[in-house]
């Protein structure tokens, strides 16, 4: 019996090494278990009654690293969480399925896990880190009281998946570091407007599939690839800019969307079946053509293939040698030639309006009419171009997608950027403003 016991217990002490070895068997501290990992410890689990809790950024006396994998996850008690500094990440499936309310990330966070906060249905609160480069897969997947998402400076990548069934997520701002966003990775959510940055260069497939509240997109021209299905049964699209410098637009890409015009770019080399102008029907399961859709193009380009061949009928095709408005051009005289600004219209003497410039001054005792050269006139305001809303002297694709923002209300105009971005002079700034002057950069005249 007593060898029994000391093979036994020799038995039990090789198990527990090679359990602690492998770094399984977690030391406690107060409402939380964690592990030695390099350079200090892991989290792996909450004992504690719940509300709002604080990471601690020690245990044991030693640096806690992360949160490891499952640590909350499915958690029925936790609130509001807020990170300590020094954590570094956050491992897979860590929150998720958890009733987590909010959480606050230090700087210190680099890494987050797949599916990481996947399912948190009563997540509304979050603050990422800045020094994060991916949100990873499913990592907020189906956080369905998720209005808002500042995501910051530094991500790059939105992976698969990401945002996917948040579907009360309305307002996501991208940073200028954005290169690529996934698969589904905002598809199933609330949001109305959305604009691809400067500098991100992949959509890809169904990224915002049945963004059912979309009314308004602009994507700039540093995007390569717009991947099939990307925008498609986006129901209520309206508004759709696409930037000179797109190479791909993907099957059914923007198929079943609402809107009725578009302009596609020189660049553009690569278009798939019903990417734009179709509509899809659930009864008769097929495409079919959206009456009177418009399509503006030049003669020679894919996005004339591809409306020749589709058989849309309201196409306007500009010859291949349309060059842009010279300073020259009528229309640019005119507009140059009067100031923007209604304080420079109509003087009158009754009011403490400055002279205008047909008022004179005599120089001599006997009342002679004074030269030209010798007329006191106002100080000119700058005469600006229409179009040219961000007065910097040049009308381009960023007056344009200025005229966006403003008409999906997201800045708002002075009233001299107002008459400047009434580009057909209409009184009104709308999204025919920013197809017009798309028209001008793309050197197609009206």
């Amino acid at each position: 019996m007593k060898r029994f016991i000391s093979i036994l217990t020799v038995i039990l002490m090789l198990v527990s090494c090679c359990v602690f070895s492998t770094g399984t068997i977690s030391a406690a501290e107060g409402d939380f278990t964690y592990k030695e990992v390099t350079g200090g410890v892991e989290i792996t689990g909450y004992t504690g009654a719940g509300g709002d809790i604080i990471i601690p950024s020690t245990l044991g006396g030693l640096t806690v690293k992360g949160i490891g994998e499952k640590a909350f996850y499915q958690n029925k008690t936790i609130g509001n969480v807020t990170i300590s500094d020094g954590v570094e990440y956050i491992s897979a499936r860590a929150f998720a399925g958890s009733m987590i309310t909010g959480v606050t990330m230090p700087q210190s966070v680099t890494t987050l896990g797949n599916s990481a906060f996947s399912s948190c249905v009563y997540l509304a609160d979050l603050t990422l880190s800045e020094n994060i480069h991916t949100i990873p897969n499913s990592c907020f997947y189906l956080c369905t009281r998720l209005e808002s998402v500042e995501i910051p400076e530094g991500i790059k990548v939105i992976d698969d998946m990401a945002f996917q069934s948040s579907n009360h997520l309305t307002a996501v701002d991208f940073p200028s570091t954005l290169k690529f966003i996934g698969e589904y990775a905002f598809a199933y959510t609330g949001l109305t407007k959305v604009i691809i940055p400067e500098g991100t260069e992949v959509i890809e497939a169904s990224a915002f599939f049945i963004c059912d509240k979309l009314t308004d997109v602009i994507i700039s021209g540093t995007v390569k690839t717009i991947g099939e299905f990307a925008f498609a049964n986006c129901y209520t699209l309206t508004s759709l800019i696409l930037s000179d410098g797109i190479e791909a637009i993907g099957t059914s890409a923007f198929d079943s969307c609402a809107i009725t015009e578009i302009i596609i770019p020189d660049s553009v080399t690569e278009i798939g079946e019903y990417a734009i102008g179709y509509v899809y029907d659930e009864f008769e399961f097929e495409y079919t053509l959206i009456k009177d859709f418009k399509i503006t193009c030049k003669e020679g380009t894919t996005g004339y293939a591809y409306a020749m061949s589709n058989g849309f009928q309201n196409v306007e095709a500009i010859p291949a040698d349309t060059t842009a408005p010279t300073e020259t051009t009528e229309a640019t005289e005119t507009t140059a030639s009067e100031p923007v600004t209604s304080e420079a219209t109509e003087p009158s003497s009754t009011n403490n309006t400055e002279p205008s410039s047909t008022e004179t001054q005599p120089v001599s005792s006997d009342n002679t009419e004074p030269s030209s050269t010798e007329e006191i006139t106002t100080t000119p305001c700058p005469k600006y171009e229409k179009g040219d809303v961000n007065m910097d002297l040049d009308v381009n694709i960023k007056d344009a997608t200025a005229i966006q923002k403003f008409t999906a209300q997201l800045i708002t105009f002075t009233d001299v950027e107002f008459e400047l971005g009434d580009y057909n002079c209409d009184n009104d700034v709308n999204i025919k403003d920013a197809t017009a002057i798309q028209k001008l950069i793309a050197g197609i005249l009206e």
